[in-house]
């Protein structure tokens, strides 16, 4: 992960009520010097809807993205949690699972070589650049501001996929928070579920699941949650 080009998938939500979070990415990327190529022609990974309508779908929707990058010769950077984790499902799907990679080839028309690997914005920062490099970089100190990382549950689970971090005890963004000046706030419901997928079909599970996160944040002094 030493490299200093990525391809780069922003995905829906980056583009549409999230795009605060893409400028941030690139912002940052730009200051780190790690370029960020945008995949030509991306589309929706089919995070929230592809793995109810169709098997296949769900893994032909974020292979279309990766098999750019692999012409691209990159990695890929995925800053949204879902589309991070459907991504590296599909792949680790083609690789364990029997006949989904020859299906897969005979739609696309393509090979799939699985020599891209898929990493999270939060990878590159702490185990590629590193706390000594992120410190020297710092611009502006978080001054021991109680932060909670959320991870939410698509970045640690399931951890065979994702092979991110503790699944139970990730230290990620707790490392990152510190680097950063600031306090991480560790609770258990940093991984937690926050309901997303349940918004629109069940709004009322939805809401407790965030509200629940929103409580504990609350009741640790915490003063942001990242």
């Amino acid at each position: 992960m030493n490299s200093k080009r990525f391809a780069y998938y922003p995905g829906c939500s980056l583009e549409g009520s999230a795009q605060e979070f893409d400028i941030s990415i690139r912002a940052v990327f730009n200051r780190l010097g790690i370029e960020l190529v945008e995949i030509e022609d991306w589309h929706c990974c089919g995070a929230t809807s592809g793995h109810m309508t169709d098997e296949l779908l769900s893994v032909a929707l974020p292979v279309y993205n990766i098999l750019w990058a692999q012409r691209m010769g990159l990695d890929i950077i995925a800053p949204c949690a879902a589309c991070f984790s459907v991504s590296k499902t599909a792949d680790w799907r083609i690789k364990n699972e029997n006949g989904i990679k020859e299906k897969i080839e005979i739609l696309t028309g393509e090979e799939y070589t699985g020599a891209v690997n898929i990493y999270h914005s939060l990878e590159v920062l702490v185990k590629g650049l590193g706390a000594e490099n992120l410190k020297k970089m710092r611009k502006i100190e978080l001054k021991e501001l109680r932060i909670m990382p959320y991870y939410g549950c698509l970045l640690v689970r399931p951890p065979e996929i994702k092979n991110f971090d503790d699944a139970e005890d990730p230290k990620m963004f707790e490392e990152l928070i510190t680097i950063m000046g600031g306090e991480p706030v560790k609770t258990r419901y940093r991984t937690a579920c926050c309901g997303g997928s349940r918004a629109i079909t069940s709004p009322d599970i939805a809401q407790k699941l965030s509200f629940d996160i929103l409580k504990n944040a609350k009741e640790h002094g915490v003063e942001c949650i990242a």
